[in-house]
């Protein structure tokens, strides 16, 4: 029979919640599972929508409770109203004019699209809105617990059970107790500020204290509205998307902007007029210096967009997670006996960036959801919390603790072979954009072999969504469509992910209007007597026409570029091969240079072929079959390929009529066979008079056709309607 104390904890302990004066001293129920989460942004809700649609008979005995410090649902996205400054850190980074750089159809979950009309790259707004209407959907709200914030967490028990005790302080600050079989950590991973110092900072903040703006050094995570800086002088220290979207929106107000980078940038359009520098090297009374010698005396304000710790307060105040910046190997964590550490850039030992494999408590007792970077998050974070939901309802799924560790220390050694750090990088899908969507297809792949889920064929992530890394173009196009006013039609009555998967692939390709392109092509300045008279000379000389060359000369007032008695001696080479007079041609060549056939095996053979066709044309067989033995045939077991040439051009032989014999043969006996000859012989001549081998006209064009073609995949625009043959048969 239950004490009124039991009872009493039994009806806080189903809604979650003890007071923290009535600690239990008793574990969970063991028929049955209880879950915390903590955090409802976009991993949160993914985690809780995952559990909840376990089947009834396996999650209807399971306790699940989701912890939000904030009063709604959206994480990251969702603004922090109060006025907040160092040293206390707010809620969110969000500043108002946030718009994401990443399309909403690749951000969405699963067969959960934006609603219709939503712009392709939405404010903040948006996409807070979107993760309320995603909570509402699925009911997901009566199972989060707005205004509690998990202040520690600490294991009761062993690596093969337990439980754990959570210290939770609610809206009315009263601090509360909470227990869980299994915590899953869905934080965020943009809270705690990355703050770097230099030398001789504080004597440049002392000495700005009487200034009209007395200078100061922020973290980006306090930045808001960019008139702020109206008037002063700013540098932004990192140009990742925070440092970008503050150069572009306080470049309008501030007197000027630098923005100091490790490496060449980038920067979005807006940002004309910010000062590109270098590493910032050190501080004096009155400046700031940079690595390369440069210094700046007129800055006032110091933004530091240089990121955020891998910290989670709630896990280092009981010990579960150590903070080592030193680390930088798995030997920091064996060490300590294999408990978890961050360096504040990676958590580890974690298998699949997800499980905690610290042998204090069951592989499965505390799970991280939404660690990974440079990947899209809901999608990945559903991806990451059906993994853990089954391992928590399926726990045989995973193999061995220790296996896990061996498999963590090859995908490490695997990223070290790839010539990156995986301690450095920590949690960042790197280094292509396809490791973000082979991770979250190897997730969902292990569970179908698993059998916990059933195999529909298909992989995890849709096809459209791997293309988004293809769309090169697709910002700036779509950045054209909201200028001309065209983005409301664009978006009305899209709804279904296939209908937004063509409308990213429409605007990624876009249409230049003719008044533009003329227009452009108009400031594409030509000379004609650098650039133009020298085309024509160049196809004059090349082509042979002597008389036009010299007279074209005159009148350009263009000095030639060869001697124009060389071009009369080509054309004398070419008529004499046109005719079939190859002896004459071979003399002739040998005139002009005698090195050209010397130097040039391949050439010479092709000259022998050719008398020898010439012979068989002429009906001169034993001539043919003696010259074949006599001077080909040698050349023959030197070569395979003149060898093949020869037996090609013998199998003449084997026909009366040529026009029987089959066209790779018969080809040999038409003047075109003539021409290519001449043709070659007459570049061995351009090359041995250090000219181009063909027309630059020639090349142009097939340059221009090319570049057609490759503009035609990103854009509409008018053609030059032209006839050229590329080399793959096309024809622009």
């Amino acid at each position: 029979m239950m004490t009124l104390r039991q009872l009493i904890w039994a009806s806080f302990h189903f809604l979650g919640l003890t007071p923290f004066y009535d600690i239990p001293t008793l574990p969970p129920s063991q028929d049955s599972k209880s879950i915390a989460i903590i955090g409802a942004g976009s991993a949160g809700l993914a985690t809780l929508k995952v559990l909840l649609g376990l089947p009834d008979e396996l999650r209807n005995s399971w306790n699940i409770s989701l912890y939000e410090q904030c009063g709604d649902v959206g994480g990251i996205w969702l603004p922090d109203p109060r006025p907040v400054s160092p040293p206390n850190i707010p809620y969110t980074p969000l500043y108002p004019r946030l718009r994401t750089n990443t399309p909403v159809p690749f951000m969405t979950y699963p067969q959960f699209p934006f609603p219709p009309e939503s712009p392709l790259y939405p404010s903040h707004e948006h996409i807070q809105a979107y993760h309320e209407g995603y909570a509402k959907h699925h009911n997901l709200l009566p199972y989060i617990k707005f205004h509690h914030t998990v202040l520690s967490t600490k294991w009761v028990g062993n690596s093969e059970e337990g439980f754990w005790n959570i210290t939770v302080v609610d809206h009315l600050n009263r601090t509360l107790q909470a227990t869980a079989d299994h915590l899953i950590v869905a934080s965020g991973n943009n809270h705690i500020p990355r703050i770097l110092s230099w030398s001789g900072q504080e004597k440049w903040l002392a000495s700005g204290k009487d200034r009209l703006f007395p200078r100061e050094i922020l973290h980006s995570v306090y930045y808001r509205e960019p008139e702020r800086y109206e008037n002063r002088t700013l540098l932004i220290i990192g140009a990742g998307a925070s440092g970008q979207d503050a150069a572009v929106q306080t470049v309008q107000y501030s007197r000027r902007t630098y923005v100091s980078v490790r490496h060449d940038v980038d920067l979005p359009p807006g940002s004309e007029n910010v000062v590109i520098k270098p590493e910032v090297s050190h501080f004096t009374r009155d400046g700031i210096k940079f690595v390369d010698g440069t210094e700046v005396t007129d800055v006032d304000s110091v933004l530091l967009a240089t990121g955020y710790e891998q910290r989670k307060p709630f896990l280092e105040s009981a010990g579960l997670l150590t903070v080592d910046p030193s680390a930088r190997s798995n030997s920091s964590s064996s060490s300590r006996g294999g408990t978890l550490v961050t360096n504040l850039q990676y958590i580890f030992p974690l298998h699949q960036h997800i499980f905690s494999l610290s042998p204090e408590y069951p592989v499965n007792a505390l799970a991280f959801i939404g660690l990974p970077t440079r990947i899209a998050n809901c999608p990945s974070d559903f991806a990451q919390g059906l993994f853990a939901a089954q391992a928590i309802a399926n726990p045989t799924i995973l193999p061995p603790r220790n296996e896990l560790l061996r498999e963590l220390a090859e995908r490490e050694e695997e990223i070290r072979r790839q010539g990156l750090d995986p301690y450095v990088i920590g949690h960042a899908m790197l280094p292509t954009r396809e490791v973000s969507n082979d991770y979250q297809d190897e997730l969902v792949e292990f569970l179908k072999q698993k059998k916990v889920i059933p195999d529909n064929g298909h992989k995890y992530v849709e096809e459209w969504r791997r293309r988004v890394f293809t769309y090169d173009y697709l910002k700036r196009g779509w950045n054209r469509i909201v200028a001309l006013g065209e983005a409301e039609t664009w978006v009305k009555g899209v709804e279904t992910e296939e209908q937004w998967s063509d409308l990213m692939y429409r605007p990624a390709k876009t249409t230049i209007r003719k008044e533009e392109w003329d227009k452009r092509l108009h400031e594409v300045q030509i000379s004609k007597d650098r650039d133009l008279n020298r085309l024509i000379m160049d196809y004059l000389v090349i082509e042979g026409y002597k008389s036009a060359a010299e007279e074209f000369s005159q009148e350009a007032n263009l000095a030639p570029t060869v001697d124009f008695e060389s071009i009369e001696s080509r054309m004398v080479i070419r008529e004499a091969l046109q005719r079939g007079d190859v002896e004459d041609a071979i003399t002739r060549v040998n005139d002009l240079n005698p090195e050209i056939l010397d130097t040039n095996a391949g050439l010479y053979f092709r000259l022998q072929q050719q008398k020898l066709i010439e012979y068989i044309r002429a009906g001169r067989i034993g001539d043919a079959l003696q010259f074949a033995q006599e001077e080909l045939a040698p050349r023959g077991e030197e070569s395979p390929e003149f060898l093949a040439e020869l037996e090609r051009t013998m199998s003449l032989l084997a026909f009366d009529n040529a026009a029987n014999a089959p066209p790779a043969i018969a080809d040999l006996l038409s003047p075109a066979q003539r021409m290519k000859t001449a043709g070659e012989v007459n570049a061995a001549i351009l090359d041995s008079l250090s000219q181009g081998k063909e027309v630059k006209l020639v090349g142009l064009l097939k340059l221009l056709c090319w570049g057609e073609s490759l503009l035609e995949e990103k854009a509409d625009f008018p053609k030059v309607h032209i006839h050229v043959h590329s080399g793959t048969g096309r024809r622009c």
